[in-house]
């Protein structure tokens, strides 16, 4: 396996972890699984940077614009495609740590499919 593109997984579920940490009606996306899903590493620096959030948020846009915002987005663009349009069945390439067919109500018995390493 390639480690390099391995490790993509933890590392774009770890902004999502850390939204979670926003209020409710503050967050782009919710995952409750962002955190549970993660390597303990990971887990850890989420824990660490959660209290920092707003600062995590803002150091990130200013090293790299529309990044943050641009993960939560796709992210919650997706999702809420899938809850408007019926679903005969999904196929997820690149699936790395998506936890969508986990999260989504709409999905419980829709057939799915996830594709990785």
């Amino acid at each position: 396996m390639n480690q390099k593109a391995a490790a993509t997984g933890p590392g774009a579920m770890v902004p999502v972890a850390i939204e979670q940490a926003f209020a409710e009606n503050e967050r782009i996306l919710t995952d409750e699984f962002a955190l549970p899903i993660l390597p303990l590493g990971p887990r850890i620096w989420v824990h660490l940077l959660r209290p920092v959030k707003g600062w995590i948020v803002r150091k990130t846009e200013v090293k790299a614009p529309g990044l943050w915002g641009g993960i939560m987005a796709r992210k919650r663009f997706i999702d809420d495609v899938i809850a408007e349009c019926p679903t005969p069945a999904i196929v997820n390439l690149g699936a790395g740590f998506d936890t969508r067919v986990c999260r989504l109500p709409e999905l419980a018995d829709v057939p799915a499919w996830e594709i990785d390493q």
